[in-house]
């Protein structure tokens, strides 16, 4: 019987260190991820340059998603605009992720939006994993598929 104990005991003992060791390091991981990251690279468009960021740090995602919501809603009452869902959604993104300034108008802009080939451009070029969950977050929030 002590024998079985004794055993068990250290068989509990060796399962317990062996869910403990971890089968890679956090260095690890992240080195051999970091050979996947997206570099930023650049576009021509139209005979302009333009610098495209095709993954974006947490913070940079956290910050945009914030901005296109912050768009689509009215700042008084916090109420969703939803017309503006598909405009804010492009053009925030475009922006960040293309390191552009669009005019400050909003008919510019929207006219820059529809009117041309710009976001189809920049869409392209950046991460789609990071563009689809930045697609389901609005769509989470605004029940809109933006995509």
């Amino acid at each position: 019987m002590k024998r079985n104990l004794l055993w068990h005991m250290l068989s509990l003992r060796q399962a317990k260190v062996m869910v403990e060791q971890k089968t890679i390091t956090a260095r690890e991981i992240k080195q051999i991820a970091s050979t996947f990251y997206e570099q930023p690279k650049y576009i021509m468009w139209h005979g302009k340059r333009i610098k495209i960021n095709p993954l974006l740090s947490f913070k940079e995602f956290f910050e945009l998603s914030c901005a296109i919501i912050s768009g689509c809603t009215k700042s008084q009452d916090n109420v969703l605009v939803p017309e503006s869902i598909d405009f804010v959604f492009k053009a925030r993104t475009i922006e960040k992720y293309g390191n552009i300034d669009l005019p400050h108008d909003i008919d510019d802009q929207y006219k820059i939006i529809y009117g041309s080939d710009i976001v189809e451009y920049i869409f392209k070029e950046v991460n789609q994993k990071q563009l689809h969950a930045l697609s389901e977050i609005i769509h989470g929030y605004t029940g809109i598929n933006v995509l």
